[in-house]
């Protein structure tokens, strides 16, 4: 992963390698906290006890956020997709996808996080009124994803009409499942991307968030169930 190979490379860090291949989403996730442990640990005049904490309550709610019927479902996902990595032509037909070199098999949920890259800055450095022009981009790039969906499923590609991927980052945009996902792969900006989980997703740490944690409730996606 992007992050963690950083922390090797500036910090002379090296997490223990995975044993590997995992059964369920909950294993993998626990193996990546521990990744983010022993960095916050291991880098000197970090905020230990702060970002600890933080690392505490991710762990809490990560239940909230894995489907029981995704385990073992793991996808081909790279950790530096973006603009900079794209090549197109004079009609701006994608025709190169670069730097590779950060892929790996992750869970499905990550695919919530694919359009992280949409106003050519990374989350852990957003502002308010940059999250609110990433939500307004993502509207945009949403709409034409699913005109490529109904494609798919026009011919054989999609079987399941359930499996669009426009929805499926769409859902993760609105339950909190991008941030989430976010600090999972984070590696060095766990902490800040936590704080920006906290502040831009009320449905996790608003009152309505707050609610449903006390309350036992359960939300309509399973992979919210508390």
């Amino acid at each position: 992963m992007d992050g963690l190979h950083e922390a090797e490379r500036n910090h002379k860090i090296y997490p223990e390698v995975a044993d590997g291949p995992f059964e369920s989403s909950r294993d993998w996730l626990s193996y990546v906290s521990e990744h983010h442990e022993q960095i916050i640990r291991g880098i000197p005049g970090t905020q230990q006890s702060k970002e600890l904490e933080s690392l505490h309550r991710f762990r809490e709610i990560t239940p909230r956020f894995i489907s029981s019927l995704g385990d073992g479902d793991f996808r081909l996902f790279c950790d530096d997709f973006a603009a900079g990595n794209i090549l197109v032509d004079k009609d701006y037909n994608v025709v190169c996808l670069g730097d590779w070199e950060f892929t790996y098999s992750a869970p499905s949920e990550y695919q919530c996080c694919l359009s992280s890259w949409l106003i050519l800055s990374k989350p852990h450095t957003w502002e308010q009124d940059d999250y609110r022009l990433y939500c307004k981009q993502l509207e945009l790039f949403l709409q034409v994803l699913r005109e490529e969906d109904s494609k798919r499923i026009d011919t054989g590609i999609i079987i399941d009409s359930a499996s669009r991927l426009s929805d499926v980052i769409r859902q993760g945009q609105s339950d909190g499942t991008f941030w989430f996902v976010s600090c999972a792969k984070s590696g060095l900006f766990f902490d800040k991307l936590w704080d920006r989980f906290q502040r831009f997703d009320p449905v996790n740490f608003g009152s309505q968030g707050i609610e449903l944690k006390q309350n036992g409730a359960q939300c309509e996606d399973p992979r919210l169930t508390v």
